[in-house]
């Protein structure tokens, strides 16, 4: 019984020395847009998306909650597994009111551990 013992041990031993070590920490970062009217009123939109220009794939994040109402996700940290580290891809943000859709280009390159904004509109004013 005690071969068994040495062997599994051993074995935990040398797995857990040859992973990499995860610098990382567990905050994730989502990038926002502001949506004013006209009047400088924050914009309540019927529907929002993000579509990533390069591969086409569509990001349908969750909605920031509370008095924040106006605040839309464009891009998180869980969507940095689908980019290449250091490479700059161009993203389009997509906001549906009442049939027009706003839309408005953006860069993220992904850094380390977290999407990183290069470029794009921080806030956006919809006129109809």
């Amino acid at each position: 019984m005690r071969p068994i013992l040495i062997i599994a041990f051993l074995f935990t031993f040398s797995f857990s020395c040859t992973e990499k070590p995860s610098k990382c920490s567990e905050i994730f970062i989502y990038h926002l847009v502001k949506i004013y009217n006209a009047n400088h009123q924050p914009l309540i939109l019927n529907s929002y998306y993000t579509i990533n220009d390069a591969t086409n794939d569509t990001l349908r994040l969750p909605k920031v909650t509370g008095d924040s109402s106006h605040f839309y996700p464009i891009i998180s940290d869980t969507y940095n597994n689908q980019l290449t580290e250091n490479v700059k891809s161009p993203f389009t943000f997509h906001g549906v009111i009442n049939g027009d859709t706003i839309k408005s280009p953006y860069v993220f390159s992904f850094k380390k551990c977290h999407v990183t904004y290069e470029s794009g509109a921080t806030t956006l004013v919809y006129i109809p």
